[in-house]
This record gives structure tokens, C-alpha cells and sequence, in this order.
């Protein structure tokens, strides 16, 4: 399950992209750093551990790249 993939990396303070599809929205997680979102053609901003939005992409798992978060 990606989700397993995402908690493992987040463990071992890895840098992880990932996806919440129905809202589009992306998401750098820096375990060191916080999170920061960005909606599809917007600019980066900083989210708390505790949004909803996060949390669904937290669930649904959709790991990206930096290049696709970079390119939404």
C-alpha cells in the first residue's frame, strides 16, 4: 500500500511528494521543515500538519515527483 511507502519515508526524514487527485492538490512533505501545498497553476504555500486537505492526501498515498510538484 502506498500509504506504508509514505509513512516509511517520513520515518527516515526523507523528503516526500504526493497528491490529493480530487482536490488537486500536491504536497511537499520536509519532516525537518513542515509542509507546504499547491494547487494546480498556483504558487507554494505552507500548510498545517493538520489540514484536511493534507490529511486526505496523507490517506489516498499518490506519491509523486519533485518534478511533477514543481510542474502542477
Amino acid at each position: 500500500m502506498l500509504t506504508n511507502e509514505l509513512i516509511n519515508r517520513l520515518s527516515n526524514k526523507e523528503v516526500v511528494y504526493f497528491k490529493n487527485s480530487f482536490d488537486e492538490v500536491v504536497f511537499k512533505a520536509n519532516p525537518l521543515e513542515g509542509y507546504l501545498a499547491k494547487r494546480k497553476n498556483g504558487k507554494v504555500y505552507q500548510i498545517e500538519i493538520g489540514a484536511k486537505l493534507l490529511t486526505e492526501a496523507f490517506l489516498e498515498g499518490c506519491i509523486i515527483t519533485k518534478e511533477e510538484f514543481e510542474n502542477y
